[in-house]
């Protein structure tokens, strides 16, 4: 599961040309909790979305859904093939069975999260996808977000088969505890 990711000041800064003034204002930072205002990128642009999807029947927000099952859940499956996006991070929060936080990252700048969103009420709301966790990473959790390269991100933003499409192995995960 992906509960909170980072989003550092560094990449909001990256992102300012590519957004109006009112939506950089409007854009959370740092530690990213679900119903936050975040920057999703689309086929062809960057655009702001809550983080997480109002369920049409309890009202309540999910904020992941799992690669291995996307395509059988009927409250997914439509989105995930026509609105998938890409979600800019630079790490993801996890904790232990006994509490203790730690921030994942990579050893690089920044990388993409898989998702997808929906529309409503005007506002595009974004889920993150997860899958298992690699087995090195279980005894943390037993799920990760799927975690995208630039390369692997514009490939799974233009896939027209989305049915096939194959998520890529998990990169090497660094555990920093908080």
């Amino acid at each position: 599961m992906c509960g909170r990711y980072h989003f550092g000041a560094h990449l909001k800064e990256k992102l300012k040309p590519y957004l109006r003034e009112v939506e950089y204002e409007q854009l959370s930072f740092g530690e990213i909790a679900p119903s936050q205002t975040i920057v999703v990128r689309t086929r062809n642009v960057f655009e702001l979305a809550k983080w997480g999807i109002t369920h049409w029947q309890k009202k309540s927000l999910i904020i992941n859904a799992r690669l291995e099952t996307v395509l059988t859940k009927q409250f997914f499956v439509s989105d995930y093939q026509k609105n998938r996006c890409v979600i800019l991070a630079d790490g993801f929060y996890e904790w232990d069975k006994e509490k203790n936080k730690y921030l994942v990252h990579l050893n690089s700048e920044h990388f993409y999260l898989a998702g997808f969103y929906t529309t409503h009420d005007n506002i595009k709301q974004a889920v993150i996808l997860t899958r298992e966790a690699p087995d090195a990473f279980q005894a943390i959790h037993n799920r990760v977000p799927v975690i995208l390269n630039k390369e692997e991100a514009q490939a799974y933003l233009r896939t027209s088969d989305i049915q096939n499409w194959k998520a890529p192995e998990c990169p090497e995960l660094i555990l920093e505890q908080q």
